[in-house]
């Protein structure tokens, strides 16, 4: 019989449209088996799931939570609640691994009210920003550009940190993650395009998301924008509409309040007393804790992550 990871793999195959490349990175380098959640019928493995452990900055505290990827069933056995089952053994684990929530990305727009009807609710939001070519464009400060994969991953990492942490609910990603991804653009045109000073400091980075038919429009993507100030900004962001000669780039940043926000991600509260005890240490006088205790989720969530100045945001995720 074929071990675990092997029957993963093959079933991974059947159920998502991921190149080779990407299948053997993820097996090779981001799965563990302690992350890899199971239901069996006899010693087939007819139903799985990865779930991820990430950490969030939720207003300065660190917060542990995981991340459920790759959920996929066998196509005979669909339909029997072998999905339901098995996010529920998720949430159990999540629980033991004592983590505030856990969060997913759904893959198609139908799933969010398949994964609606299994606790989760919409948490997570960002907004897209467009930017024209301009052949007038001149830095006021003198910068130059590098490939990711030419520096150092550790220096990269500093800053990539530093400036995530500045958002005020975000996922970060820790070196090996940024390594991943940086590793797993290689398989493509996608790159990470840093902004280097006159000193060679970094100062800012720009994760190009590769679509053929956008760039065929002469349309580029930039799914993560990081910079020390808005002359980094404009800089990065006309830099890469000409080296992939596009005409306009289109920007995802963290959602919003006077502009359309889009959905990505889902949550679902596990230990629902810690996260609030987390927030009213940030705003102690706001809210009665047993207020926040019986309230429904959804109104909760919208309260912790999604009020005012603050919203929750997700980037560079396996997707």
């Amino acid at each position: 019989m074929k071990d675990k990871k092997r029957q993963i793999i093959d079933l991974w195959k059947i159920c998502f449209n991921d190149s080779n490349e990407f299948i053997n990175l993820f097996f090779q380098c981001i799965y563990k088996e302690e992350n890899a959640l199971v239901i069996r019928q006899g010693e087939e493995i007819v139903s799985a799931l990865q779930l991820l452990p990430y950490v969030m900055n939720y207003q300065g505290l660190d917060i542990p939570i995981s991340y459920i990827y790759g959920v996929c069933t066998k196509t005979s056995e669909r339909n029997k609640g072998l999905m339901h089952q098995l996010l529920q053994n998720a949430f159990e684990e999540a629980l033991r691994r004592g983590n505030s929530m856990v969060i997913l990305i759904p893959a198609e727009p139908w799933l969010f009210e398949l994964y609606r009807k299994n606790g989760f609710t919409e948490a997570f939001f960002y907004t897209e920003e467009e930017y024209r070519s301009s052949n007038k464009f001149k830095p006021a400060l003198p910068m130059t550009i590098q490939n990711a994969n030419h520096l150092p991953i550790e220096k990269l990492h500093d800053f990539f940190d530093q400036q995530m942490r500045k958002r005020t609910c975000c996922i970060l990603h820790d070196i090996y993650d940024l390594y991943i991804n940086t590793l797993d653009r290689n398989f493509s045109q996608e790159k990470v395009l840093i902004a280097l000073d006159n000193k060679k400091k970094t100062v800012g980075m720009a994760f190009i998301k590769f679509h053929k038919e956008a760039l065929k429009e002469k349309i580029l993507y930039i799914d993560e924008l990081l910079y020390e100030n808005i002359q980094v900004k404009d800089f990065l962001i006309q830099r890469a509409i000409s080296i992939y000669h596009a005409e306009k780039a289109i920007c995802r940043i963290p959602a919003s309040p006077d502009k359309q926000s889009i959905c990505l991600g889902m949550a679902h509260l596990i230990d629902r007393k810690a996260l609030i005890e987390k927030w009213l240490s940030l705003h102690p006088s706001q809210e009665n804790k047993d207020t926040l205790m019986t309230m429904e989720e959804n109104s909760l969530l919208h309260l912790l992550f999604n009020k005012e100045q603050y919203s929750a945001y997700m980037s560079l995720m396996l997707e």
